[in-house]
């Protein structure tokens, strides 16, 4: 018996065989495939979206009702007739005016004296002679990089400077300097992404920014960081000619890439003879109130401002700290080099640096205004402030310097 049902059981599982095929029976969702060839024909492949009704299969549309109106078949794209347009007329309308496009490039504004820094003053038409040099030093409106005016200040062949001026702080922005001294020197250019603070209330500055660097000879620019420190090395005494010995700031300045020894490895094996540019660069400077840079030294070789034009003459006292200020005669204000002998021009007094109060203008018995110094309990150092006289386009400044030793 048990033979009997397992005969009937392969006969059974024969015929299913037979009548399924050998063709796989997809799943929902699945692709189906098939190898099998019929009347030499490639079966044709199912539509990639099962679901899809568009893909045009055998049994994607179902017959039509007997109720149900079949449309027209639609015309062939390609058998219709292109619709012609009116051209189009190009000749300029005479009635139209011509439009003024502006140069890309916008001068700009000059800055106010008192929104720049009393020891970077920003003077139209002063004049700067560095050494006896017959061609003036001219600081001009400035130039905008990036987002800061900047103003340039070549003192040489060796050594050039963009500065940055607001009232609050003088600023670095860039630096040109002779990096190798040979036939054919070499010069880096770096130019910070934002300016560096290096004169202001604070004794010392120490910052690090990124700057784009570029060196004579290399086609292509670096953006590295750059450690820079700016120290007041003192408060001293400079002699500019047809000046009275003028109050300085000398400023120590150092500069310095600050990058992983991996990328100096990398940049001396593409460039070896870029050794220096890892090298500080370190120079000094002398900033006078009311005039500004007046002197730049950087290893043996230095720079001095001989003479200039175009200045309104500081007025310089000097006290010593504490000490009695009788010995301080009161001053003349000179404006063009002439004494304002009207009484109803009542000047105004700006206080540049961080004391306040130590200065009195008052019209006297010699018929003109004149300055005296009202105290001396101040720290030692250079104080500075802006006397003006007028308003708006006719005003006039005098720069007053006190150096309490």
């Amino acid at each position: 018996m048990a033979v009997v049902v397992r005969a009937c059981l392969l006969l059974l599982s024969v015929f299913l065989v037979s009548a399924c095929g050998s063709e796989d029976v997809a799943q929902p969702g699945a692709s189906r495939s098939s190898s099998v060839e019929a009347d030499g024909r490639d079966t044709p492949a199912p539509p990639d979206n099962p679901g899809d009704d568009s893909s045009g299969g055998p049994d994607s549309t179902p017959p039509p009702q007997d109720d149900e109106v079949i449309p027209p078949p639609t015309d062939d794209p390609e058998d219709e007739e292109p619709v012609e347009e009116d051209p189009i007329d190009e000749t300029p309308d005479e009635d139209v005016p011509p439009v003024d496009v502006p140069d890309d490039e916008v001068e700009p504004p000059p800055q106010a004296t008192l929104d720049t820094n009393i020891f970077f003053p920003v003077i139209p038409g002063m004049q700067l002679y560095f050494d006896n040099n017959p061609v003036p030093t001219v600081l001009g409106a400035g130039q905008l990089m990036g987002t800061d005016l900047a103003y340039p200040l070549q003192h040489d062949d060796i050594l050039s400077n963009y500065f940055t001026s607001t009232a609050a702080t003088v600023g670095l922005k860039g630096i040109h300097v002779l990096l190798i001294d040979n036939a054919n020197p070499v010069y880096l250019n770096m130019v910070f992404n934002e300016s560096r603070p290096i004169l202001g209330n604070a004794a010392s500055y120490d910052t690090t920014g990124s700057a784009v660097i570029r060196v004579t000879g290399v086609p292509i620019s670096f953006r590295f960081p750059v450690r820079l420190t700016a120290t007041l090395a003192a408060d001293e005494w400079v002699n500019i000619g047809g000046l009275a010995p003028q109050p300085a700031r000398r400023i120590q300045i150092t500069q310095r890439l600050a990058v992983s020894w991996l990328q100096r490895v990398a940049l001396l094996l593409a460039y070896p003879w870029l050794a220096p540019i890892f090298d500080p660069v370190a120079f000094s400077l002398q900033l006078v109130p009311g005039i500004g840079v007046v002197g730049v030294q950087m290893g043996n070789l230095s720079t001095q401002v001989q003479s200039l034009a175009g200045v309104p003459e500081p007025l310089v006292f000097a006290v010593l700290r504490n000490g009695p200020i009788g010995g301080s005669a009161p001053q003349t204000l000179l404006v063009d080099g002439e004494a304002i002998t009207d009484m109803a021009s009542a000047p105004e007094i700006f206080y540049r640096t961080a004391a306040t109060d130590w200065l009195d203008v008052a019209f006297d018995e010699t018929g003109s205004w004149r300055a005296r110094i009202t105290r001396s309990d101040l720290a030692r150092g250079i104080h500075a402030a802006t006397v003006r006289f007028g308003t708006g386009d006719q005003a006039r400044d005098v720069t007053v310097s006190l150096m309490v030793e």
